[in-house]
């Protein structure tokens, strides 16, 4: 018995189940081509040992811009 199930254990088309799908081009909605300002406050962390936490909190800006198919 333990040999039958270990046989079925083995066998490859039992354990994986595989799909794959792939698109290489597809078309995109065209849109206005604009550039985002990214305004916040952030902060980082330098030591964070268990008696002592220091950070320090800062503003940013930032632009992001787009990267899709026309």
């Amino acid at each position: 018995m333990l040999h039958s199930e270990v046989e079925q254990v083995r066998q490859a088309g039992l354990v994986v189940r595989q799909d794959i799908r792939e698109v290489s081009s597809y078309d995109t909605e065209g849109g206005r081509r604009t550039l985002a300002l990214n305004v916040g406050c952030g902060g980082g962390i330098f030591d964070a040992s268990r008696n002592h936490f220091t950070y320090d909190p800062s503003p940013y800006l930032g632009i992001s811009f787009p990267l899709a198919n026309r």
